[in-house]
């Protein structure tokens, strides 16, 4: 254990650490399945410890927006008090590597659980199985091989500890003509594109442009760390990308995480975060009139820009494209979301289902706020819309954040209850303001480093 080291305070906003440990580890999306129940979530920042340097900090990636840093040895506890019984713990949390991976160390009212290695260097959900009895339990978390050098300092960031209840139930074999409503919808709607003799590349550190032959088919991983700096892919076939979390730093003069340009086949993008808390950036855009990109189980936090700077997009089929298919996505934006304005290319079609996007009150300026912009003019691309919420700015309507909005003079929507469509454009369907009711489409842990994808239909 390394002594207290006063310089080691103030950090730039550390990211939230969850210490999770568990009798049988495994590390899982932080969503449960679709048998599992959360019945208690505490957040890292509930946390409480004696020991100096085990305290909340601001973390915007968290959950909430604050996570519990552990930068010495020590323990920190909290009381969770589930109202059912539940079967195990999942805890979300992030390691600082140094020398090897901070080991944490989970007890449940004194009694040790396990100790694991926190490994993740972008927060993860960590699981074991604990049975817990309605009423108050202590979690404790414990950092038992704090250590440092001149060059690196191993810390671990706490997020959230879920307790869970799973419900185990036994359905007959069935033809596929019985598969259930519920089965169906937990798969996506597109699948990947089939390869032909696929390059796999694998994309290294820092902004990186990858020209690409427009006849052959490519496989690019983003490895299990953040990639920090710009993605470019330029040319290609069909090419597949699927888990990972792509990341602008703040030194960066790079303004889109993702740009897709000129590919010929399908352009399939799964499970991937995109983290815009460093730098203001677009999350994705498109410039590929001959290419259909799929996006699905796609996560974008942070998103942010101004009017003066960058006018960030969470999508932007910016110079065109084929088509554009998008399957679970969740994403948050203090400017703008999906931007399907036709301005400098041609868009042959725009399907959108299962979608949430909300607007990020804590990081608002001036101006901002359109989460989906479809029409120059009353020009836009045939339109499908299903399953899509957009959660508008704090004392706003859903009207007034999608363009056209219900006050356009010229094409407007029309907002009935709390569901805007779009009467004069080719659009099917509309936009629900608020949030999914189950929560969100792509929750945390679900896209990242150790995507799992669920199939397609």
């Amino acid at each position: 254990m390394s002594p207290l080291r006063p310089g080691r305070l103030p950090r730039p906003a550390p990211k939230r650490i969850l210490a999770t440990v568990f009798a049988s580890l495994l590390v899982l999306p932080a969503v449960a399945s679709a048998a599992d129940t959360t019945v208690t979530t505490t957040p890292g920042e509930s946390f409480t410890s004696a020991v100096t340097y085990l305290m909340p900090v601001a973390d915007a990636p968290a959950e909430g927006g604050k996570t519990f840093a552990m930068y010495t040895g020590g323990t920190a506890q909290a009381t969770v008090r589930p109202a059912s019984a539940t079967t195990s713990i999942a805890v979300r949390a992030r390691g600082a590597q140094c020398g090897g991976a901070p080991t944490l160390q989970l007890n449940v009212d004194g009694v040790k659980v396990t100790t694991f290695a926190v490994s993740a260097t972008t927060y993860t959900s960590y699981s074991v199985a604990k049975s817990l009895a309605v009423g108050p339990h202590t979690i404790t978390l414990s950092l038992t091989n704090d250590y440092s050098t001149a060059s690196c300092d191993r810390n671990v960031y706490v997020d959230t500890v879920r307790t869970i209840a799973t419900t185990t139930t036994t359905t007959p074999a069935a033809t596929p003509s019985a598969v259930t409503p519920a089965a169906v919808a937990a798969k996506l709607r597109w699948a990947a594109p089939t390869l032909t003799t696929p390059t796999t590349v694998a994309v290294a550190q820092g902004d990186q442009t990858l020209t690409l032959d427009k006849t052959k088919d490519y496989i690019l991983s983003l490895g299990t760390v953040a990639h920090q700096g710009a993605l470019s892919l330029v040319g290609g076939r069909n090419v597949v990308i699927k888990g990972g979390t792509i990341a602008i730093p703040a030194s960066s003069t790079k303004k889109t995480a993702l740009y897709i340009g000129n590919a010929t086949g399908t352009v399939h993008v799964e499970g991937v975060l995109f983290d815009g808390t460093q730098h203001e950036m677009d999350a994705v855009q498109i410039v590929a009139p001959l290419a259909t990109v799929q996006l699905e189980n796609i996560r974008a936090v942070g998103i942010k820009g101004t009017f003066d700077t960058n006018h960030s997009d969470v999508v932007q089929p910016y110079g065109g494209v084929k088509a554009l298919r998008i399957d679970h996505l969740t994403a948050d934006s203090n400017y703008q979301g999906i931007f399907t304005r036709p301005d400098l290319g041609a868009i042959g079609s725009v399907e959108i289902l299962n979608a949430d996007l909300a607007f990020n009150n804590a990081l608002a300026t001036s101006s901002g706020g359109y989460l989906l912009w479809m029409t120059t003019g009353c020009d836009t691309a045939p339109t499908t819309l299903t399953n899509v919420y957009i959660a508008p700015r704090a004392g706003t309507s859903i009207g007034s954040a999608v363009w056209p909005a219900t006050n356009d003079a010229t094409c407007p929507s029309k907002l009935s209850g709390n569901t805007v469509t779009f009467p004069k454009l080719p659009v099917t369907g509309g936009v629900i303001g608020g949030t999914p009711s189950g929560g969100s489409f792509v929750p945390f842990g679900k896209a990242g480093s150790t995507y799992v994808s669920p199939g397609y239909q």
